[in-house]
This record gives C-alpha cells, structure tokens and sequence, in this order.
C-alpha cells in the first residue's frame, strides 16, 4: 500500500484485507464451496505464468492448495499467511505491520505514518511493502474476502454488496441494488441514506467485497526508532 492512500482492491495486486471466519471450512457460512475451489485453482495457474509481476512464496502456494483441496481458506491458515507477510516486512528492515480488523474479523493494515523517512526510504518502503504483500499474502487475503462477502463469485459486486447484507439482517426492507447504489453516492457526498453505514455487520459485509467504510484508529510507523 503507498503511505497516503487507501486502497482496497479485492482480486488485484493492492489488496489489503483479510478475514478471520470463513464459509469453508472453518467459518460460518453455508454455501456451495465449488465456485472458491474453482477461484483458487485459477489462481495458482495464472500465477505460474513466467510473466506474473509478484509470483507468490512457496508457502502462500501451498495454502492456497490445502484451502482447494478443503473448499476454503481455513482461519489458521489466514493467520499463518498474515504472519508471514509481516515477517516479511520485518525481514527488510522495517518495524512490525500493525494491523486492524471489522467487526467480522476482515484485517486491515493500520494508517501509516512515513514520519522519519526521507523520500527516497518512502519509495523504499511503497516497494518492499508491496512485493511482501502480494507474494506472501494477497491470494489468501482475496479468497478469503470472497467466502465472506461473495462466495458464489458473482460478477455484479453491488448485487453481491446486497445479497451479503441481506443474509446479514441489515439490508432496509424491500432494498435493491438500485438503492444500494444511491446509498454509495450519497454516502461519498455525507448526504442521507437509507443503509445504516455505521452498523458492525453492514460495514463487515461491504470490506468483504472491497468497500471501505471504516477508517483505523490505529497507526503503524514503518521506520524503526532507536530505543
């Protein structure tokens, strides 16, 4: 993630959330697990390809073949691929990633503050963050996500968006998708909307498919300080 920005990017090479249930096979949903083993096996294709710009470690590679041989990513296998992004960061000499979650367990990185670092080490750092990020971790993260927020993988996100909330019991009466879509550009502009946004399990649903609508209280400062 580039210090500055925030950037939540489900199935892409910027992502930045992962959770702490899943549908399969540790989680708590019910759904078919055949579209997320049909995910994770193109997954690991495409990134056999000589060409892929982050090829994933080893060890990514073979959680995500446990996670498609049992229909999901398991919540220790989560952990243990989150661990090894952040040891990856500590192992090219920055302090440990601070991490937050939603309330449905999703993890985040906290906001981060470049103080202490000249522009050249920011660059750095955008740089290493990113490789430890998609190599270590950003598949599981994704498919992850998707058994939260999506797990029939389809196309449509904001139809997803509102299948989510309504398995939830947080999606207003008779609500589509065309409200749905009202709902997010008022909510860009602070203007009413019918979706309480400030509900824990609204706010779970939409991380889960890439919407960011909660911002950490925390911080992490990635330059180590002399003690």
């Amino acid at each position: 993630m580039a210090i500055g920005l925030t950037v939540v990017s489900l199935l892409s090479g910027c992502s930045r959330q992962v959770s702490d249930t899943a549908s399969s096979p540790e989680g708590g949903g019910t759904t078919s697990s055949e579209p997320i083993k049909q995910y994770i096996a193109s997954v690991i294709k495409d990134n056999d390809d000589p060409r892929a710009t982050y090829p994933m470690t080893k060890a990514q590679r073979e959680i995500l073949k446990r996670s498609e041989a049992a229909g999901g990513v398991s919540s220790t296998d989560y952990e243990l691929a989150w661990s090894h992004y952040k040891q990856c960061v500590v192992d090219k000499g920055y302090s440990t990633p601070v991490l937050d979650r939603y309330p449905n367990g999703l993890y985040f990185v906290a906001r981060i503050n470049a103080e202490g670092m000249t522009d050249e080490q920011r660059n750095k750092f955008n740089k290493d963050d990113g490789v430890c990020f998609n190599t270590e971790v950003i598949y599981v993260n994704d498919t992850y996500a998707l058994q939260l927020g999506n797990p029939q993988m389809i196309n449509d996100v904001n139809q997803a968006a509102v299948n989510c909330l309504k398995r939830e019991n947080v999606a207003p009466k008779g609500y589509t998708k065309k409200l749905f879509e009202q709902d997010e550009k008022n909510r860009l502009q602070d203007e009413h909307t019918e979706l309480n946004y400030s509900d824990p399990k609204v706010q779970s649903c939409l991380a889960a498919l890439g919407i960011t609508t909660m911002e950490s209280d925390k911080v992490w400062r990635p330059a180590k300080t002399s003690s």
